[in-house]
């Protein structure tokens, strides 16, 4: 006859399960935990380009905001807005640096900074490497060309490379307004050295922009004022108005106020 007393087995036995189940149970949470952290690192890796990116991209957008402002007006350029500028690009690029967007943005940032004194001109060769490895990536970007065209006709004075690239810009978007723009630009302050052919582009540029909406129209005039081109200007439309082919209401009203300043037209 057994000495146990009835039921002490089964209170061990149900102990021993207990214990057993509490050490399964302990061992299914270290293991979710484990397994949720394992996630959450995960998640955070590949997160992480997408928030350089996304840091990248901001970065870029404030530049372009203050790059717009100095083409409106270049007293808004300052010591500190340039280093601000030349800082957030750097950044940027360490982040990207195949991005075309953002090696055209450094170039301009770097003109800038030369333009207004802060920059030599010995240090501006890395320049020139931006423009050419952003057309590299882009090749039928047209602003990149007409920027970098630009760049050789007014900071190096290689006039002769920049109507290569402004052919090459004319060709790929020949009404971009940045294509206009830089190509007036590099034309009319260039004009008593060049030839006839490269004069015609500026010719070309009024005759596409005449009757255009004010977002391409506006900036050319304003060009044409700065450079004081109007009466050549007239003269070139007027002759190249037709019987058969008229100018618009519109550019008639252009061409007679803002380059012939109300004379009477042939």
């Amino acid at each position: 006859m057994s000495n146990t007393v009835p039921g002490t087995a089964d209170a061990a036995l149900s102990a021993a399960a207990g214990a057993t189940l509490a050490k399964t149970q302990k061992r299914s949470l270290l293991h979710r935990r484990i397994i949720a952290l394992l996630l959450a690192l995960g998640t955070l890796f590949l997160l992480t380009p997408v928030w350089q990116a996304g840091m990248a991209s901001a970065n870029f957008f404030r530049v372009q905001f203050l790059l717009n402002e100095w083409d409106k007006n270049s007293d808004n350029l300052t010591p500190e807005r340039y280093a601000q500028a030349e800082h957030l690009m750097a950044v940027t690029l360490s982040k990207d640096p195949h991005h075309p967007h953002y090696l055209l943005s450094m170039a301009k940032v770097l003109e800038w900074g030369w333009y207004k004194g802060l920059r030599p001109a010995s240090e501006m060769a890395v320049v020139e490497r931006y423009y050419q490895q952003a057309i590299q990536l882009r090749p039928q970007w047209p602003n990149a060309y007409a920027d970098y065209a630009w760049y050789l006709s007014i900071v190096q004075f290689r006039v002769t490379e920049a109507f290569e690239q402004l052919a090459l810009a004319q060709r790929y978007g020949p009404y971009m307004p940045q294509v206009l723009q830089r190509t007036l630009a590099v034309v009319y302050s260039q004009w008593p050295h060049l030839n006839a052919s490269q004069k015609a582009l500026a010719y070309q540029v009024l005759a596409r922009s005449i009757d255009a909406s004010p977002r391409l129209y506006n900036p050319v005039l304003q060009l044409v004022k700065q450079y004081q081109m109007q009466r050549l200007g007239c003269i070139y439309l007027q002759a190249r108005q037709t019987t058969d082919k008229p100018y618009s209401a519109l550019a008639q009203q252009r061409l007679q106020r803002d380059f012939c300043q109300n004379r009477q037209l042939r």
